[in-house]
């Protein structure tokens, strides 16, 4: 029986940091997938295969913080798994919440 790796979804707007930790996490042995923006994300039905959620808090349209609202609010987020927020980038101005 296979084992199955540990599936971590990066949602990230910036290519450059979105491909860093994907290839980061696939370095350490993970099973990384990434994506532009949260509502790719939530199109690709990759939710139940997400064993760890990475996301920018700081990206237009759907930010990591309204993301984790979205899935804390509708039931679909897994409160066993983790979820980690990235901060704005030196810099960047804070987004109005």
């Amino acid at each position: 029986m296979a084992i199955s790796r540990p599936v971590i979804s990066i949602v990230v707007d910036d290519e450059s940091i979105r491909e860093a930790a994907k290839g980061l996490m696939k370095s350490l042995g993970y099973n990384a997938v990434a994506f532009p923006s949260a509502e790719d994300f939530l199109d690709s039905r990759q939710l139940p295969q997400t064993a760890c959620l990475i996301a920018d808090i700081n990206m237009p349209g759907m930010s990591g913080l309204d993301l984790h609202r979205r899935l804390s609010g509708s039931g679909e987020a897994h409160s066993d798994h983790p979820d980690h927020r990235i901060p704005r980038r030196p810099g960047s101005r804070p987004r109005a919440a």
